[in-house]
């Protein structure tokens, strides 16, 4: 029913917006683009908003470029006015429309006398620093492929992949690093969830965001403790606030044939005299995914999610507020969880389920599954104190509902969580930039607060996997940068002072836990130098660390991820370095980005299986047999790269080569790290041609294969079964129709496909591949409305 009224009020929302604007304006003369940059430095300026007179608003991306649909009347010239903080406003300029395929350049004067470049932006510009590797996923891309997970989707960007705990969980891995390691910043905000473990998924919505973009670094000065693999921010686009009114929206309806899967996602905004309001919304549900050959039951998955963010801004100062509700539920393959030792050993010997427990398809999710929620409000304020210093104050509060069911043989037990976990969390952040006259340097000062609370709630009837605790960490950090003509520095120092409190009982009713404390200090030095114009390098090296989680130090007990995990009161904080050196070559049609890094971590703490814990590494319980993984701690080092190779031999054909290696050692033993990602191999070509004299009809088909080969590093005795999967080759292809109604509207038709020829595989880095295969052929057929 809940399907029926989500299907009937977009049907309806199409239909209005299909008849928004008049008639008249049905017919369209071009697609302008448009550049906007620096007028000193003649770099591209992200998140400048522009407003057309008596037309839409837009705002430019990472690269500095937005793109305007012009409606025939428009004659030789076009009114613009163009905002961003720290440059100069343009109000109501006239500008000469350049010839047909070119774009229009656009130069914004600094306010101050001279300006820094990189610094950070507040929107869906890059957040990032030059002297940071990073990739953008921009709003387009994160529409077409709306039914993927944030992991999913950011295996598309090189040196990064995921580890899954089957068709449904999975976690971004940046260079063998995931999971806590790696930091999610929504809206500037680091999501503070029960996301620790590899069967926990990132709760979070990308459908509303503007971009994402990933910063490959240990950046543990800018975003705090933890980040030693790296940072996932995901931003909204700016809010529209011009003189004049303005409103836009879109609407993403799509359909997916394996797990016969349904999304919907919509978004409305507008904006008048400074201020703005938008609001978004998401939908998704799906049932039982299929490999190549069989089901995979009770891996069905429900989640939606809804935001508001609003602001206002008048001369220097702007302010925000931002609220959003994620809220999911789903399955965990029924397969993993096994009732006695001689069907599991059955199971690991033939890969695959046993097919008379293979059951037809269903949408109905049952035990073993998890219900999770999570709230997001944050407040943020910046006042522009003059031309050249900025302040900035935000406050966030998160709270993190996670349930987790199981199989309890009894109904009303079966209904009832075993697992069921409150965390609340308060953070707040002072920010002082000053930008000096002379020589060219920006200098960043900073106060970050953080505490939480995790609580058991009562009647669970089950031993907690893990204690309630309370975290207090208090922290400041100076980042400076300097220009000298075409070399950029930077340099950054953090302290942080952490304090971690945890109680709990365990099966005894013994009390344990204890009140740990951790002090450390970070900091990063990162280069960029500009060689010429097509031709600049970046290199960064960061120290930092990451105090032992909660359920390292005491967890006992089954994961949804197919194990039973065991903590180590005795772990240490991990402490380690990461350097960075890439190149990035900008010809004319070709581009080349080739990137290698170095990290070394010091008592790395890791979780595989453990054959001497148990009945030779196996635990009975009353629910079943788990292989039982056992958290260790040694000192490790990752090292590896990537290669990007573009080349755009006519206007309409790109082609793209991509490759990735990394590799994990554990130095204290001389072994290889379990779960590491096999080397990857991508090659994809793009055609993309505007149709009829106005180029009303847009088309754009795309192939791309990846080849994976074989993991053959890897440790026997850190494994459950005696070789690693075979190696795979992948097919995806995809195509884009998009029709132009008038200035402000436009249609997207998009068909894809991934593993279209249909392979049975298995990924090195999936927890679950002991019990089953990859997810096979997958089509997806999308509409999306622009309004």
């Amino acid at each position: 029913m809940s399907r029926r009224i989500l299907l009937l009020c977009l049907s309806l929302l199409l239909l209005c917006a299909l008849g928004i604007a008049p008639e008249a304006r049905a017919q369209v003369v071009r697609q302008l683009l448009i550049l906007v940059r620096d007028a000193k430095t003649q770099h591209p300026i992200p998140s400048v908003s522009l407003h057309l007179k008596r037309g839409p608003s837009t705002s430019t991306d990472a690269e500095g470029y937005c793109q305007l649909t012009l409606p025939a009347s428009t004659g030789s010239t076009i009114v613009l006015s163009l905002a961003k903080p720290g440059y100069q406003t343009i109000r109501e300029h006239s500008y000469s429309l350049p010839t047909e395929g070119k774009p229009l350049i656009i130069d914004l004067e600094p306010r101050s006398e001279r300006h820094l470049e990189g610094v950070t932006v507040t929107g869906a510009g890059r957040e990032s620093s030059l002297t940071q590797q990073s990739t953008v996923l921009r709003t387009a891309h994160l529409q077409a492929q709306s039914e993927k997970s944030i992991a999913r989707l950011l295996e598309a960007l090189p040196g990064v992949s995921s580890i899954k705990s089957g068709a449904t969980i999975s976690k971004p891995m940046i260079q063998g690093m995931h999971s806590s390691r790696i930091l999610l910043i929504s809206n500037g905000v680091r999501l503070e969830s029960q996301s620790w473990g590899a069967d926990h998924a990132p709760e979070v919505d990308h459908t509303g965001a503007g971009q994402v973009e990933v910063i490959k670094g240990a950046e543990a000065v800018r975003y705090g403790a933890g980040a030693l693999g790296g940072v996932v921010l995901i931003n909204p686009s700016p809010l529209p606030t011009a003189d004049e009114f303005s409103y836009r929206g879109h609407a993403n309806l799509g359909y997916t044939t394996n797990g016969r899967g349904v999304d919907a996602s919509g978004s409305l905004e507008g904006g008048q005299h400074g201020f703005g309001l938008r609001v978004q919304g998401s939908y998704r549900r799906a049932g039982d995914y299929g490999t190549a050959d069989y089901l995979l039951n009770n891996t069905g998955l429900e989640e939606w999610s809804a935001s508001l963010f609003t602001g206002y801004t008048k001369d220097r100062l702007r302010a925000t507020l931002y609220g959003s509700l994620y809220s999911t539920e789903s399955g965990v393959f029924i397969g993993s969880h096994i009732g006695d030792l001689f069907e599991l050993q059955q199971v690991f010997a033939a890969g695959r389920p046993n097919p008379i427990n293979i059951t037809p398809f269903s949408y109905h999710i049952k035990a073993p599954r998890q219900r999770a929620r999570h709230l997001l409000i944050k407040g943020d304020v910046t006042y522009q104190l003059d031309d050249n210093q900025e302040l900035r104050l935000w406050a966030a509060y998160q709270d993190n509902h996670r349930r987790e069911y199981e199989n309890r043989k009894v109904d009303v037990w079966t209904q009832t969580p075993v697992m069921d976990l409150i965390l609340s969390t308060y953070t707040t952040d002072l920010r002082y930039r000053l930008r000096w006259a002379r020589p060219d340097w920006e200098t960043q000062v900073g106060l970050s607060h953080l505490f939480q609370r995790n609580t058991n709630q009562p009647g669970t009837a089950a031993t907690p996997f893990i204690p309630n605790f309370a975290t207090l960490n208090l922290a400041a950090y100076v980042v400076q940068k300097a220009r000298f003509d075409a070399l950029l520095l930077e340099a950054g120092l953090r302290y942080d002072h952490r304090i971690t409190d945890a109680a709990g009982r365990d099966w005894r009713r013994l009390r344990y836990g204890e009140k740990n404390t951790y002090t450390n200090m970070t900091g990063s030095l990162g280069a960029h130098y500009r060689f010429s114009e097509g031709l600049a390098a970046r290199a960064s090296l960061g120290l930092a660390w990451r105090a032992p989680d909660v359920n390292e130090l005491y967890s006992n007990g089954l994961h949804h991820g197919g194990s039973w995990s065991l903590g180590d009161r005795t772990l240490r904080s991990e402490h380690g370095y990461k350097a960075i050196l890439s190149l990035d070559y900008r010809k004319d049609w070709l581009t080349i980005e080739p990137s290698i890094f170095y990290q070394h971590i010091d008592n790395y703490i890791y979780d595989a299986p453990n054959k001497n814990k148990g009945e030779n590494g196996i635990h009975v319980h009353w629910s079943g047999v788990y292989p039982i993984f056992a958290f260790e701690q040694d000192d490790c080092r990752f090292w590896g790269g990537d290669l990007t190779l573009t080349a755009r031999p006519t206007e309409e054909l790109t082609f793209t080569a991509k490759g990735e290696w990394i590799r994990g050692r554990n130095v204290s033993h001389g072994t290889w790290l379990p779960f590491m990602p096999a080397d990857r191999y991508t090659l994809g070509a793009q055609w993309t041609r505007s149709w009829g004299s106005t180029g009303r009809w847009q088309s754009r088909l795309s192939a791309e294969g990846i080849s994976v080969a074989k993991q053959t590093r890897f440790d026997p005795e850190h494994e459950l079964v005696s070789d690693m999967p075979a190696g795979y080759f992948l097919l995806g292809l995809q195509g884009e129709l998009r029709y132009t109604l008038d200035a402000r509207r436009s249609l997207r038709f998009l068909l894809s496909s991934e593993n279209t020829l249909n392979a049975l595989y298995k990924e090195s880095s999936d927890r679950f591949r002991y019990y089953a295969h990859a997810p096979g052929r997958s089509v997806t057929l999308r509409t999306i409305l622009y309004f």
